[in-house]
């Protein structure tokens, strides 16, 4: 349904492991022990990646996959967009868009992200009757780019203006994501083409203004993870596994886990796993392409009798 050609293996590597190395120095840094806030920011905002355990370490899906890897870039030189929206839980309706275009090997991108939560009874007291309402409306505008770096290796970096709203209160910011993905091709059995890709991601570096009387700090998430893509040696159907760790301040490492198939030319199947959450687990999801559009789903069934997500995700290219 997707992919990039798979580049060359890179010959020389010493301009690359430099980069590589400054990444993860920046990496090490973002580790900070603050209480976080924006919490809108840690939803996984497209269906294909919800689907596979909501992953970062995957390729191109949409115009939303950059959002957790700016790094990533469309397979083709045409224009791309995609909408998704989901009821969230607790009525929380939470909508993402997404935009991406070629510009002279460069790829250029802007995506806007709106939770609400309207309706919410004020009270006082322990009077029945509410006092009035309020709402809470949080929203994360942002541009970003990517380049190629060197054979196979590709960096991005991504700037976002963040706003929390609550009634009459409200905080402001500002939050910079950034990545790398690098990708080699692999000779399955066979002779059938097969590639390794290994990503890394820093987001929601950045600050925000005072919330009443103190500044919620963004939830700095650092990730590394790789991806296999191949076909099954029986069925020849395609596939992709992915792994990725993450460690999300405040709330340690967790493990997500994720599986693609395509037993049939625009269906895709898909599973995921993530591992460290009192209240998530598997995840489960379908995609549908037809020419130059796509319509992904995917469901993310929550414990302790909290509502189920379902999310959709319509995207196309022009």
């Amino acid at each position: 349904m997707r992919h990039a050609p798979i580049p060359a293996f890179p010959r020389r590597r010493g301009k690359e492991a430099r980069i590589v190395g400054a990444f993860l120095a920046l990496l090490l840094h973002a580790v900070v022990s603050h209480a976080t806030g924006l919490a809108f920011l840690k939803v996984c905002p497209e269906s294909a990646a919800a689907g596979m355990g909501e992953g970062a370490a995957g390729g191109w899906q949409n115009a939303l996959s950059p959002v957790d890897n700016p790094a990533l870039a469309p397979p083709d030189e045409r224009w791309q967009a995609a909408v998704t929206h989901s009821r969230w839980i607790f009525d929380t309706d939470y909508t993402a868009l997404g935009f991406q275009m070629p510009a002279r090997g460069w790829s250029l991108g802007a995506d806007l992200r709106v939770l609400s939560i309207p309706d919410i009874e004020l009270r006082d007291d322990a009077n029945p009757d509410p006092d009035g309402y309020y709402r809470v409306d949080d929203l994360a505008f942002g541009l970003r780019a990517s380049a190629p770096l060197g054979k196979g290796l590709r960096g991005g970096a991504a700037l976002r203006r963040v706003q929390e709203k609550i009634n009459q209160e409200a905080s402001q910011g500002w939050i910079a994501d950034l990545g790398l993905r690098w990708e080699r091709p692999l000779q399955g059995a066979g002779s059938v083409p097969s590639s390794l890709a290994l990503a890394m991601t820093a987001r929601n570096l950045g600050y925000s203004s005072d919330f009443i009387d103190e500044a919620p700090e963004p939830p700095r998430t650092l990730s590394l993870g790789g991806e296999w893509r191949g076909r099954l040696p029986l069925a020849g159907w395609e596939c992709g596994a992915q792994a990725e760790l993450r460690h999300l301040k405040d709330d340690g490492a967790h493990l997500h886990l994720g599986l693609e198939t395509l037993p049939a030319a625009g269906l895709a199947l898909r599973g995921g796993w993530l591992g460290g959450y009192d209240n998530r687990g598997a995840t489960l999801g379908l995609g549908f392409a037809w020419r130059a559009l796509r319509l992904d789903y995917a469901w993310l069934p929550f414990a302790n009798g909290w509502a189920d997500v379902h999310r959709f995700t319509f995207s196309f290219a022009m």
